[in-house]
């Protein structure tokens, strides 16, 4: 986002002059997906996109999360061979993340996984 401001000389040339102001934008999670949609207006020939479909939508999440977990290895890479200088603000964050994973069993995640996937099929069963 910039700011306008006009520049120039009297009674002679006028310009303006635009100043750059940081924008920092926060969603719940339900809106990011709605955010996402209208971002990629920005790109559009027409300033038209048509909503995905929900299974692309889970690949797009699963390409976005991929990124995001490849950044987090190369840092912690970079820091484990020291290319990198350890930022105590990320690993508390890191370890906050770890923490927050449920401790289950492989037989357990599956048992959610299947639960998880058979309550969305009977929603698309009902809608």
């Amino acid at each position: 986002m910039n700011f306008s401001v006009p520049i120039g000389v009297p009674n002679a040339t006028s310009g303006s002059m635009f100043t750059p102001i940081p924008v920092e934008i926060m969603a719940y999670d339900p809106e990011v997906t709605g955010l996402d949609l209208l971002h990629k207006t920005k790109y559009a020939k027409m300033r038209q996109v048509e909503p995905i479909p929900d299974l692309a939508r889970i690949s797009e999440g699963t390409n976005k999360l991929e990124i995001m977990l490849d950044a987090v290895i190369q840092y912690v890479e970079g820091v484990l061979s020291g290319r990198e200088k350890p930022n105590n603000s990320v690993g508390r964050q890191l370890l906050d993340l770890i923490n927050s994973v449920p401790k289950m069993t492989p037989d357990e995640y599956e048992k959610m996984i299947n639960s998880n996937m058979k309550v969305g099929y009977i929603e698309t069963m009902i809608c």
